[in-house]
């Protein structure tokens, strides 16, 4: 009395020109349906985690480096219209023409990109440009993953602008306190 899935084939069978019969054969695919579940389970979680991560989450492939994916969190970090128009761009196109250390923009996007894929990931500072041009200092960490077969990046990028003003902050009150100290250290002596 149990019920299972199954597939099946039938095959007509003819007697001068007439329908007589068929033969039919059944095959148990219980097996595969519970892949096919457990795939489409699988591809609903990790859809929900990479959609509702609040860090910016993105693909690249080679040989161009563009992007291939973005999350929402990357839409609204870069300030693009939509996915398909974050994917438009590659790294360096998202980036100001020259990163802090002096260096081109697309040079050092294919250095981090080279050892990411040498490393199997790398983890840096970046100074990035969102659609608009505004400029913002992020975190990125690139992960070298299979799909298929085919090894691309997984870019997780962060804007630290917060963090950058905050130890701004905290260095120029640490200035304050040791001018401050000096000052009371000279009275000090001159007493």
């Amino acid at each position: 009395g149990t019920s299972f899935p199954v597939e099946y084939t039938s095959t007509p069978i003819y007697e001068e020109n007439c329908l007589v019969g068929a033969v039919v054969t059944f095959s148990d695919i219980t097996e595969r349906k519970k892949a096919e579940e457990a795939l489409t389970e699988s591809e609903a979680k990790f859809r929900v985690l990479f959609e509702s991560s609040q860090d910016a989450l993105m693909t690249l492939a080679p040989p161009s480096w563009k992007f291939t994916s973005g999350n929402p969190a990357t839409v609204k970090m870069f300030a693009t219209k939509d996915e398909a128009d974050f994917m438009s761009y590659e790294p360096w196109k998202l980036s100001p023409d020259r990163q802090p250390d002096g260096k081109p923009s697309p040079q050092k996007a294919k250095e981090m990109i080279e050892t990411a894929m040498l490393n199997g990931s790398h983890f840096f500072e970046w100074r990035h440009k969102r659609a608009n041009g505004e400029e913002f200092p992020a975190t990125v960490l690139l992960t070298k993953i299979g799909l298929g077969n085919q090894a691309i990046l997984q870019a997780t990028v962060r804007d630290i602008t917060e963090q950058k003003r905050l130890g701004e902050e905290v260095h120029r009150r640490l200035r304050e306190l040791e001018v401050f100290y000096k000052a009371s250290v000279s009275r000090e002596e001159r007493i």
